[in-house]
């Protein structure tokens, strides 16, 4: 019986270990495909929006984000200024997102809590976030001059992608974002909130560099079993950041 129940546990282990080390290189992990069979529904709600037209009217305390832009911006650039700077996006998930080399990311909040190796730059940023509701999950995300961040699509519609313009060359006349084949140009300290499990993708095409702060945050209203299965994918996007962040 005990020796039973001890090979049953080492196995259990092994599982685990070789499971976190290779789900990141599966195109498809056991991981998504869990999250995609509890989330077709969601994902085949006809009603269910690409993009959020007046996302203050959805999530209001997002302006609370749009209202301190400035300083947020001032905040990440007084960060690479001191030489920390950020890092390269690299393949994750089994995703090519980023051959051209010209996409970074710097993240500062993963699973609902400040990253502590940068929370000094970011006390601002920061305390703003802890205070927001259903947020879990934010970065900085920069796109060189001439760079672009082809078609793609979320694993769960349980969380919904925010992105905050902070800094847009040519007031976002050479670079957008597109989500379920609409163009939206960012502007300068203006949000926009959408549903990335649309194909979606981004260009720069302007001769300086765009940055972003990327949220994730918690789609509302949904059930027990939906609420676990939201939770476990979040925790996935802050390895994968992490990972994509890292060598």
């Amino acid at each position: 019986m005990v020796s039973s129940f001890f090979y049953l546990s080492v196995l259990c282990i092994l599982v685990v270990i070789v499971y976190t080390k290779a789900w990141r290189i599966l195109p498809r992990s056991p991981l998504n495909m869990l999250i995609d069979f509890f989330y077709c529904r969601i994902t085949a709600a006809e009603d269910r929006p690409a993009i959020f037209k007046d996302h203050l009217q959805t999530f209001p305390w997002l302006s609370q984000l749009e209202a301190n832009w400035e300083a947020i911006r001032d905040e990440l650039l007084s960060f690479v200024e001191k030489g920390t700077g950020m890092c390269d996006v690299r393949t994750t998930g089994g995703d090519e997102l980023n051959k051209e080399g010209k996409w970074k990311l710097a993240m500062i909040f993963g699973y609902g809590k400040p990253m502590d190796e940068v929370k000094d730059y970011f006390p601002l940023t920061l305390s703003i976030l802890e205070k927001l509701p259903e947020v879990q999950n934010a970065a900085f995300s920069l796109l060189k001059a001439g760079g672009s961040i082809p078609p793609h699509c979320g694993s769960t519609a349980s969380i919904l992608r925010y992105h905050l313009a902070l800094i847009v060359p040519d007031n976002g006349k050479h670079s957008c974002l597109t989500v379920a084949g609409a163009k939206i140009p960012w502007g300068e300290g203006k949000g926009i909130l959408f549903d990335d499990t649309f194909e979606h993708s981004a260009r720069n095409g302007a001769d300086e560099d765009r940055i972003v702060l990327i949220v994730d945050i918690f789609r509302p209203n949904l059930g027990l079993v939906d609420g676990l299965i939201q939770k476990l994918e979040v925790w996935k996007r802050t390895q994968d950041f992490i990972a994509g962040t890292q060598g």
